[in-house]
């Protein structure tokens, strides 16, 4: 089927991105506009600039990418700064597997075993995601469901005969 196939691609396409170096992988990140494409220092919202720092081991997750501050002594931030990626303790790689599998709705006990997360990381980012995309479609299209109406937003499951 039609849905097979597409599945079956996606499927390659994010084993290919997990496996790029951390460096590779960023780019990826950027190129697909899931980490900010501009910074700006928090003391005096001067542009900060994209780069390298020069001990990759120091941000293993980004390659070294970096952003860097020259108005004040803030000195570098996280390139995951400001993006879903921010301030998680799971790795970039995790938090883009359950993207994926949010998206694609595998059932939640397929993901424990693929991800290697626990139920409870898997409910928060869930819930985040739908969160994330409750906000935007508020935002994007205010007027879902025309004036004067109210459109809720539910959590189903697809294909399971019990809740998760």
């Amino acid at each position: 089927s039609v849905a097979s196939s597409e599945r079956l691609s996606l499927d390659n396409q994010l084993r290919k991105v997990l496996q790029m170096p951390p460096q590779m992988f960023t780019e990826h990140l950027l190129q697909q506009r899931l980490l900010r494409s501009e910074q700006r220092c928090k003391n005096h919202s001067q542009n900060l600039k994209l780069g390298m720092y020069s001990d990759a081991a120091r941000y293993p997750h980004s390659g070294g990418y970096v952003w860097i501050s020259e108005c004040c002594n803030a000195g570098f931030c996280s390139v995951f700064s400001g993006s879903i990626f921010d301030k998680s303790v799971q790795p970039p790689t995790t938090i883009l597997k359950l993207m994926y599998h949010w998206s694609s709705n595998t059932a939640v006990h397929n993901v424990l075993q693929w991800v290697k997360v626990d139920n409870f990381v898997v409910k928060t980012y869930y819930t985040f995601f739908r969160a994330v995309c409750t906000a935007t479609v508020q935002e994007k299209m205010g007027l879902l469901g025309g004036a004067a109406k109210q459109v809720q937003v539910g959590v189903i499951s697809l294909g399971t005969s019990e809740g998760q």
